[in-house]
């Protein structure tokens, strides 16, 4: 009998090894952010409040520490139910504002951050509705930039008088001398009726404070209804400045 050739094995260089491996090892990866991303995006069949087919319209009046109008218009929000690209678990909204040529002419220099920038009609911002919350970006363009220090609009659900909850802001240096942290925290009072264009509407009453690390403290009474969303948005800035914003009307197309 003739004795059994060994078989013979193929081995790969280490170094075609290793590449293989870290090819391996990107691909999962990759594979698990993917996944991460698909299970974090915004599930838009939850919409309501920022349904694509509803129209708000909102008035902002804008006054001074003396109570002195600086400035009324009125602007709305249209959200388009679309992921927003900057943030997956946002959806897309369009405010569109109506100020006047005197208005910018007057304000546009001395914008409240220091830093010079033209004035915008139309911007796009992220909203959430889910299961857990309702949120918003604020109306924070040209005039009203103030808005980016105190907490922004949000109610947690289930909505229960007495809830309480806290978060953080981060505020980058696009922001010039407003760059800092906000330190927020949300109290939600109980119901209140509140008197509208349309009719009044029992709606959810939230106080917010905010301090800032820099500009001190800014605070925010903001109402909500199930059905209309965020009826009113008012504020009290840390230099006395105050903005009332309130909802005029609500279309669904």
């Amino acid at each position: 009998m003739r004795p059994r050739r060994p078989r013979s094995r193929f081995c790969l260089p280490l170094g075609v090894q290793q590449c293989l491996l870290l090819v391996f090892l990107i691909c999962l990866g990759t594979s698990a952010l993917q996944a991460q991303s698909a299970a974090a995006q915004a599930d838009t069949s939850l919409l309501k409040i920022w349904s694509p087919k509803r129209i708000y319209t909102y008035e902002a009046k804008f006054t001074d520490e003396r109570g002195e109008p600086i400035t009324t218009e009125q602007f709305t929000i249209s959200p388009t139910g679309k992921i927003w690209e900057r943030d997956p678990q946002q959806t897309l909204a369009k405010f569109k504002l109506n100020f006047s040529a005197e208005d910018s002419a007057r304000l546009a220099p001395f914008p409240a951050h220091d830093i010079q920038r033209a004035w915008y009609r139309d911007y796009p911002e992220g909203v959430i509705e889910n299961e857990d919350r309702v949120w918003m970006h604020p109306l924070r363009s040209n005039q009203y930039l103030y808005t980016e220090l105190a907490p922004f609009p949000e109610i947690k659900k289930p909505i229960e008088e007495g809830r309480s909850w806290k978060s953080a802001l981060f505020i980058y240096e696009a922001f010039g001398s407003f760059e800092g942290t906000v330190q927020c925290s949300y109290v939600i009072l109980g119901r209140e009726e509140r008197s509208y264009d349309f009719g009044p509407l029992k709606c959810w009453e939230v106080i917010a404070s905010g301090t800032h690390t820099q500009k001190g403290v800014n605070k925010a009474t903001y109402y909500f209804h199930e059905d209309y969303g965020f009826t009113e948005m008012n504020y009290r800035f840390f230099n006395g400045y105050q903005l009332a914003i309130k909802l005029l009307k609500l279309e669904e197309t």
